[in-house]
């Protein structure tokens, strides 16, 4: 126990010694959603981090995942369209010591996640045709985020990245049906196995202030 608390003060200790150096990135590629078979597209992910010691870092990542559900979907309920993710999580990162050009590192940390759903314009008409509008609504929910990359030095201050991330984060929302005569609602709970976790790799630039 004592071997741990010194490790911890030790730690504390090289953070407030150390250079406040500040990293921003922004990089793009794969991202994928685990529930949903094809469901797969472009996402986009923008880091700040702020050293807290030569090998610790502090920083905040944003993240948009927007993918196609297609129309076999799981159990969720989810129809036919796109479902967008939007997880703010903070984190803390470990690089790997050295003075290389090549810095390995690990993050992990925790946020929160916007979410919403459009079904798709087939599926809204489909219901039109029947005298129904569909709404699906999903809540935003915590997020857990782990990630792990490397930054390649190109220079004093501009790194090349590669970056995978994987967001934990629960489904749960509803679907409603309005008669579209005499406006009576019929609703439903949205549910998933896998949830809304997600991944996102990709590759992209981090310049240093």
């Amino acid at each position: 126990m004592r071997k741990t608390f010194l490790a911890l003060a030790l730690l504390l200790i090289g953070a407030v010694s150390a250079p406040a150096a500040v990293r921003v990135s922004l990089m793009g590629g794969y991202a994928k959603a685990f529930e949903w078979s094809g469901a797969q597209d472009f996402g986009i992910s923008a880091a700040a981090e702020l050293d807290l010691s030569d090998f610790l870092s502090l920083g905040a990542r944003l993240t948009r995942a927007s993918v196609p559900i297609p129309a076999e979907t799981s159990s969720s309920g989810l129809s036919e369209g796109r479902l967008t993710l939007l997880p703010v999580c903070f984190f803390l990162q470990f690089r790997w010591p050295g003075a290389g050009r090549l810095k390995p590192y690990i993050a992990v940390g925790g946020g929160y996640s916007f979410n919403s759903h459009t079904p798709s314009a087939d599926v809204a008409d489909a219901w039109d045709r029947v005298g129904f509008a569909i709404e699906e609504k999903i809540d935003g929910s915590t997020a857990v985020f782990a990630g792990a990359g490397f930054d390649l030095s190109l220079g004093p201050r501009l790194f090349f990245n590669v970056h995978a991330q994987f967001v934990v984060a629960p489904l749960s929302g509803t679907w409603t049906l309005t008669d579209t005569v005499t406006g009576v609602k019929t609703a439903g709970d949205l549910s998933a196995t896998n949830g809304l976790n997600s991944v996102v790799a990709g590759i992209g630039l981090k310049y240093q202030f």
